[in-house]
């Protein structure tokens, strides 16, 4: 599976001014973040440290509570720090059979408790994306919930305790066919997460349409003017809101 790059942005309809230039660095660092999220959802693999920290997903399932191989990982059994988020899908084409909710977790200190590689001399990163069970409200919209809590900070290597953190909330729709039908994604920083935020993507009609790029991902775009105008009228977008704790 790849990511897809999709070939209807615009490229020059708004000019960019010098003062805006840490606005432009700041939002192409989030894209960079969306674009590695999106191929680590595709691939439903966990790229963590390589000795025992493959998580593997059924394609069906991104992760489904309970049925990834996280290795020596474990999950806490009573986590209490949970956030509930809603999924709104607005205008969209056709129908989604695949709604998928899950959270990513990184362990913030590898440096000090990862496994050090031999020839690098350096301790791989660790992470996991863990999927949540997900409440169908309607037809467009979706809940789960994500916990902070969600991962066991364990000494994995005798080196010390990793500590683990949720980095992100991320949601992920297919059309029916996970092998054939793109797969589109959005995500929610953890800081907009705890502060009640939201984020929208915006993706193209033809993008779900068109089934040449097989099970492709797509990250769509924060804004429907980073579209070429005839595509701007043919878009829909998915919505992902932290609807605060759950109680």
């Amino acid at each position: 599976m790849v990511a897809w790059a999709d070939p209807f942005f615009s490229g020059g309809d708004r000019e960019v001014q010098n003062s805006d230039a840490r606005k432009v660095t700041k939002a192409a660092i989030k894209t960079l973040k969306l674009l590695f999220l999106s191929i680590f959802l595709s691939a439903m693999l966990g790229g963590c440290d390589d000795k025992g920290f493959s998580m593997k997903y059924a394609k069906s399932m991104f992760g489904q509570e309970g049925k990834s191989e996280r290795g020596r990982a474990h999950l806490n059994p009573h986590p209490t720090a949970g956030y509930r988020i809603r999924l709104k899908i607005d205008n969209a084409p056709g129908p989604f059979e695949i709604v998928r909710l899950a959270g990513q977790y990184d362990v913030r200190n590898e440096a000090e408790c990862g496994r050090i590689h031999p020839m690098t001399g350096t301790a791989g990163r660790i992470t996991s994306m863990e999927g949540v069970a997900v409440t169908r409200l309607s037809d467009t919209e979706y809940e789960g919930v994500i916990h902070l809590d969600k991962m066991l900070d364990e000494d994995y290597y005798g080196r010390g305790v990793c500590h683990w953190e949720l980095t992100s909330a991320a949601a992920s729709v297919v059309a029916g066919d996970v092998d054939r039908d793109r797969n589109f994604v959005v995500s929610l920083d953890v800081k907009d997460l705890i502060e009640g935020g939201a984020t929208t993507r915006y993706y193209p009609y033809r993008a779900y349409e068109q089934s040449e790029m097989g099970s492709a991902t797509h990250i769509g775009s924060a804004a429907p003017e980073d579209y070429v105008p005839g595509i701007r009228s043919a878009l829909f977008s998915l919505k992902l809101t932290s609807m605060g704790e759950a109680k």
